[in-house]
Parts: C-alpha cells; sequence; structure tokens
C-alpha cells in the first residue's frame, strides 16, 4: 500500500543501470509519484558513444515502461562537452589529473535534473548514488553513505546546496549486497547495464588516444630530484604523480612520478618513499561550515580511506591541511574533501603544495 507520499513527485536521474533503477523502485515502493530521467551526453562529444546514449535511454524506457513509471529523455551533450570534457582535456593538459564525475554532478547531473523536476511540477530530485542528506546543525548536509566501500558522496561535494536540499539518496542507507539482492527479486540482474569504472565519455581502451587527439601534447625532460636528466617523456598528458608504470626510464630503483611542471614541461621522478607528503593545498574551494573545527578526515581521491587531519585552515583563498600521518601522491587536479563524523564540511581542488611547508 502506498503512503501519503503518493502526491510528492519526485525525478529520478536513470542510466539504466541497477542503482538508478532500484532508486527508483524503492521510491515508488515508499508512495512517491516517479518520473524517471536518462541523460544524452555524447552527442555533441563523439559521435562514436551516441550508441552508449542510445542503449542508455532504450535501457531505461524499457524499465520505466515495466513498473508504469513516466519516462524522459533529456539531452545534455553541448554543456556536457563545455563545462566537464573541456575541463578535463585542459587539466591533463597543464599536468593536473582530473575528476570528471565531480563536475558532471555540479554542472550537469543536478541542475538538469532540477530542470526536469521543475518542468513536471516536482518537489525532489533523486539518483542512485550512494551517499545521504542529513540534518546537521539545523541545516541540510551531504553525508557519507551506510555502505563505506561503495560512498559516493566524495564525488558530490561540489554539488550546490539549493539542489541537495530537495535532493533524495534512496541507497544512502543500503548496502549494495542489499540492492542486489533487490535487483534479484525484481528479476532484475540481466536487464541492466554493467557498471563501469572508465571515463564516461572514452571509448574503451581509447584513453590516450584521445589524450593525443584533444591534448596537443609535447614531449619534453625527465629529470630526477637534483635535476639531472634521466630521458624525455612524450607529453606531461599522460602522466600523473605517483605514477610509476609507462615511464620509460632505466634506473637501479623503481622511480615515480614526484611532480609535472607545466611551465617548464619537465617532470621529477623520485623514489617512492619522496613521494609522501603531510600537507596539501586546495584552490577553488567550497566549504559549508565557517569554522572547521578539529577532530577532522580528509580523502584526497575516491578510493583514498579518509585521513586524519592535524591542521586546516584558510588563507587567501586556498585552503591548507597538514594531515597527521604523511599521505602519498597528493595529486594536482584531485578533490579533497573534508569530513566531521562522516558529514561533507567542503573541500577543494588540490595544487602543487611545494610551497606549504612540507
Amino acid at each position: 500500500m502506498r503512503s501519503s507520499k503518493l502526491e510528492e513527485k519526485v525525478v529520478v536521474g536513470m542510466s539504466g543501470g541497477v542503482d538508478s533503477t532500484i532508486a527508483a523502485l524503492s521510491l515508488l515502493r515508499q508512495g512517491y509519484s516517479v518520473t524517471g530521467v536518462t541523460f544524452r551526453f555524447f552527442g555533441a562529444v563523439n559521435s562514436v558513444l551516441n550508441d552508449k546514449d542510445r542503449e542508455a535511454v532504450t535501457r531505461a524506457a524499457h524499465i520505466c515502461r515495466r513498473f508504469d513509471i513516466p519516462h524522459i529523455a533529456v539531452e545534455v551533450g553541448g554543456d556536457f562537452k563545455d563545462r566537464v570534457v573541456r575541463r578535463f582535456v585542459d587539466f591533463y593538459r597543464s599536468g593536473r589529473t582530473p575528476n570528471p564525475c565531480i563536475g558532471c554532478n555540479e554542472y550537469i547531473k543536478f541542475p538538469y535534473l532540477a530542470e526536469a523536476a521543475d518542468s513536471v511540477g516536482a518537489k525532489w530530485i533523486s539518483t542512485g548514488h550512494y551517499a545521504r542528506v542529513i540534518n546537521y546543525k539545523n541545516r541540510k548536509f551531504l553525508s557519507a553513505a551506510r555502505d563505506n566501500l561503495k560512498d559516493q558522496s566524495y564525488f558530490l561535494y561540489r554539488v550546490p546546496v539549493k539542489y541537495l536540499q530537495r535532493t533524495i539518496f534512496p541507497l544512502g542507507d543500503k548496502l549494495k549486497s542489499e540492492v542486489r539482492e533487490t535487483a534479484r527479486e525484481y528479476g532484475l540482474t540481466g536487464s541492466t547495464g554493467r557498471e563501469s569504472q572508465d571515463v564516461c565519455f572514452i571509448p574503451e581502451k581509447e584513453f590516450n588516444t584521445f589524450l593525443e587527439k584533444e591534448a596537443d601534447p609535447t614531449p619534453g625532460d625527465v629529470v630526477d630530484s637534483e635535476g639531472q636528466t634521466l630521458g624525455r617523456h612524450r607529453g606531461i598528458c599522460f602522466y600523473t604523480v605517483g605514477q610509476r608504470k609507462g615511464l620509460g626510464i632505466s634506473a637501479s630503483q623503481p622511480l615515480y612520478v614526484k611532480n609535472i611542471d607545466p611551465r617548464t614541461g619537465r617532470i621529477t621522478l623520485a623514489e617512492n618513499e619522496a613521494i609522501y607528503t603531510k600537507k596539501a593545498v586546495c584552490e577553488s574551494v567550497i566549504l559549508r561550515a565557517r569554522e572547521l573545527e578539529l577532530p577532522l578526515k580528509a580523502k584526497i581521491r575516491f578510493r583514498h580511506r579518509a585521513a586524519v587531519l592535524e591542521d586546516v585552515k584558510l588563507l587567501n583563498r586556498k585552503l591548507i591541511v597538514s594531515f597527521h600521518k604523511e599521505q602519498r601522491a597528493v595529486t594536482p587536479g584531485q578533490s579533497l574533501v573534508i569530513y566531521k563524523d562522516g558529514v561533507v564540511l567542503g573541500g577543494g581542488v588540490l595544487t602543487d603544495s611545494r610551497g606549504a611547508g612540507n
């Protein structure tokens, strides 16, 4: 039996995958009036990927028909190319390693979901992300999901508050195993697309080919920590801090990328111990709390286990943090996200931290 939420409308971003499908069905079961929304991302980016758009729309539309859910497809390719893909290329061109999912959530998915919601008179928007929105200090805050291994709050830290305030994350309190079991109960295991860890707008196994074409790489010097030339590289866009494989350098001990200098085009290599640091500096900072009081933790990449901070300060619009223990490969272009007891207080884009007193 449906509850009084029957009159509350919600639009759900549906890719045709398991997570977004179960998110929609969970809301339907709770009594919400659900509309599925599927984005067409790739038409303006790469014509080769048009089939990927069509497959997502077809899967989502099929699921919506099966469960009597209205479905609409929304073209976002132009904005996606301008706000996500071009920024991705610019970052790699300048020797930084971006996370395009963060920008996509900030500029594309949530704004367009809100627009779709307004167009059908829906109060709420929803996605299949593993995250939560909670009341914290009398305000709405993003928070980590129950499933630590699947938590995606890191990708969502830049989503504007005006969207989070109207967002429902049905999977935030669920384990991935529970979602899979629910999918089996609905007989969905064979009808949804597989999960992918690849960059969505680059065809499979074509990452370097994409950068070769889009980033206009220029060869440069590979040096050691003393500035001695070790060899040449084929373009800084092909390398990231902490990288070991594919360097093309012979040495008596393993070497890793320590620094990428876009001004000189030089890549500095060092032994593993030299790429650890206790400091990190962020720009493009977004904070939800006026005071960042310890104890706090921070992630420096999605798969990073949140590490304890011992100092946080905001100086000249840059966020400077000190970790209790040294962290490996703090990578410019990735994001640092700050947590307090699982609540996301903000973060920023990591930049070169050599001037932070390492």
